[in-house]
């Protein structure tokens, strides 16, 4: 959403946070490989590692 509206900055802060839940199943629990890969192309659009 915040990608279509032009905020970058913000949907990047949004993504952060998905990986560090993605990242962590043993605080968060197990994530879908689906949620893993639509995470990663996020990521991939904000420069971020996941």
């Amino acid at each position: 959403m915040y990608f279509r509206m032009g905020e970058k900055g913000v949907a990047c802060d949004t993504v952060s946070l998905a990986i560090l839940e993605a990242s962590y199943h043993e605080v968060y629990g197990t994530t879908s490989s689906s949620l893993k890969s639509e995470v990663k192309e996020y990521a991939d659009r904000c420069n971020l590692r996941f």
